[in-house]
């Protein structure tokens, strides 16, 4: 009846969050022009936000993803229709970043952007995921246009990440939104 809430639970320190990594197919920036991520090597020259093709300094395969959200070609400037993990942030660079919160990019996740451009989650669908790391935080240029980031796991992101209310608000300020509701929300 009575617990000793002192011993009751063990003292643990928690594993640092994975970050997500890129669905296989998705094409990345190489100085040898688009190359599927799964085709990509340590090595690599990939590139990145800030104009530097930078090298992949290892590659992992990470477990399917078995929660995917598509982000239709056209949208945030994909070429084609980009699948990703439910807790990637894609990169926004849109003036109204600079407008709302002072700075030229921020990072929402793709769930947030439900409805904008017609993102809309993928349901009984998976796909092997492929994790490319960096000696830094990156933001990869994807599907010709489209901004991903690719974080160091257990480390925070020198980039603005939006929580969902933030990141509502950016896309009420985009005057060239495509909004629809978030139903799920």
């Amino acid at each position: 009846m009575h617990l000793k809430h002192q011993t009751a639970f063990a003292q643990f320190t928690a594993a640092p969050k994975l970050q997500p990594g890129l669905i296989a197919g998705t094409l990345v920036e190489t100085p040898n022009g688009w190359t599927r991520v799964e085709d990509v090597s340590i090595g690599t020259q990939v590139a990145t936000f800030d104009g530097d093709f930078r090298p992949v300094t290892q590659v992992t395969r990470q477990p399917d993803a078995d929660a995917l959200w598509c982000v239709p070609g056209g949208t945030l400037g994909a070429c084609s229709d980009l699948l990703v993990e439910a807790d990637q942030h894609l990169a926004l660079t849109h003036p109204a970043c600079r407008r709302l919160f002072g700075l030229p990019v921020v990072l929402a996740t793709v769930s947030a952007l439900t409805g904008h451009g017609g993102i809309h989650r993928v349901p009984g669908k998976s796909a092997p995921v492929h994790r490319l790391h960096f000696a830094e935080d990156e933001i990869l240029w994807t599907q010709t246009g489209a901004l991903i980031h690719a974080g160091l796991d257990g480390h925070d992101s020198p980039y603005r990440k939006l929580g969902y209310g933030e990141t509502r608000a950016l896309l009420l300020m985009m005057p060239d939104h495509t909004y629809a509701p978030d139903l799920a929300a």
